[in-house]
């Protein structure tokens, strides 16, 4: 009976030495007192990194292992990019941040030794740095790494316990420079555009919109006025090409680029919205101000060259000397021909639907890229706000 006990004492010790190896080996250790209810987790976030509201910040410092260093700060309530570019930001990305920050879970702690850094991807090359002021001073410092086990592993700077966050947060701030920054060039309601009108060489197409159509039925475009009927006339690719440019969004920016060195003059290609007398380009600087300039009745697009290396187009509005780069599909709705609005001979079918959100497509299947299942289900529902208040 006796050596019954300590064969099972032996067995004990060999199986919780096992526990601890592989805990160890996955760069876990384990810690006497894990939180356990949602107090205790928000208490060790503001004991071990600070405790932050996210109306209150005014600065943001982030730095990804590749690429410049970004910082935003807000001014009058809405977030700016200030380095290493002054521009305006792309406000529900630099809002993600502020909200991620003030609203971040500390599952337990992970790890205190600092060889497992590495792997975890917290080290000073391999995490993404951020620092959250308010007021002019910093209130939370902390390294942002890998993710794994439904968690996001942080560490606060000159620290080397590691712990677990919960979700997935890496990709609301590992962004390229371009990401951070408000990449509309046009944002407008399409039904308030009631002319559009492409100009490239001696090839002139202007359509208006049927005054009789209601906005909420089918878009029909007439030929304006002295312009010739294309053959086999659509008028559904005329509203198509109309929601396209309406919505325009730059893939890249060019600082620095003029539009002589992108080849922007007065012959190259262009499209110009007419808008109705009430509607206008929603200017982010004229939000709340009373002393803003009238709002242009009309918009025009003016198509330069080619990105080298990258299918990718110069484009600048007139008015603004910002030089904006745009995808193929984008610069195709500028550059375009009589043809372009031909009926097609053999439409293609419609797409299965797949499960993907309105506007959007199908959501990908499977995880090609690794990426974790709550990145998707957050991304598909910043998707759906962001088109809800755009339909309010």
């Amino acid at each position: 009976m006796k050596n019954r006990l300590w064969i099972a004492l032996a067995v004990f010790v060999a199986v919780l030495a096992l526990v601890v190896l592989q805990l160890r080996e996955r760069g876990e250790e384990p810690d006497a007192a894990k939180p356990k209810t949602e107090e205790s987790t928000s208490s060790l976030r503001d004991t071990v990194f600070g405790k932050v509201s996210a109306d209150t910040l005014d600065a943001l410092e982030i730095k990804g292992p590749d690429g410049p260093a970004a910082k935003l700060v807000k001014r009058d309530g809405r977030w700016n990019l200030a380095e290493p570019v002054d521009a305006p930001a792309d406000q529900e990305a630099a809002d993600a941040v502020a909200m991620n920050l003030a609203e971040l879970e500390i599952v337990r702690l992970v790890a205190q030794n600092p060889e497992n850094h590495d792997r975890l991807g917290v080290t000073d090359a391999k995490a993404v740095h951020v620092t959250a002021s308010a007021g002019g001073k910093p209130v939370m410092a902390i390294l942002i790494g890998g993710y794994g086990a439904g968690n996001t592993l942080v560490r606060k700077p000159g620290s080397n316990d590691v712990y677990a966050a919960k979700g997935s947060i890496n990709y609301i701030f590992n962004k390229e420079l371009r990401s951070w920054r408000d990449r509309k060039i046009v944002d407008l309601d399409a039904s308030s555009v009631t002319e559009v009108a492409w100009q490239n060489g001696k090839t002139a197409l202007r359509f208006a919109r049927n005054a009789d159509t209601q906005a909420d039925s089918a878009i029909t475009w007439v030929l304006a006025k002295g312009m010739k009927l294309p053959k086999d006339f659509d008028a559904g690719k005329v509203q198509a090409a109309v929601l396209g440019l309406a919505k325009l969004r730059a893939s890249d920016f060019a600082d620095g680029a003029t539009a002589e060195s992108v080849g922007i003059d007065a012959s190259s290609p262009t499209v110009t919205l007419t808008l109705s007398p009430a509607a206008a380009p929603s200017a982010e600087s004229a939000e709340g101000n009373a002393n803003a300039p009238a709002a242009p009745t009309s918009l025009t697009l003016r198509l330069g060259s080619k990105v080298n290396g990258v299918p990718q187009f110069h484009v600048m509005v007139d008015g603004d000397p910002r030089v904006y780069r745009v995808i193929e599909s984008s610069a195709e709705r500028i550059d375009i021909t009589s043809d372009a609005f031909k009926a097609s001979a053999n439409p293609p079918p419609a797409a299965p639907d797949q499960g993907g959100m309105p506007g959007m497509g199908a959501m990908p299947q499977g995880d090609p890229n690794n990426i974790p299942p709550d990145v998707y289900r957050d991304i598909q529902r910043q998707i759906q706000a962001a088109q809800q208040r755009g339909g309010q």
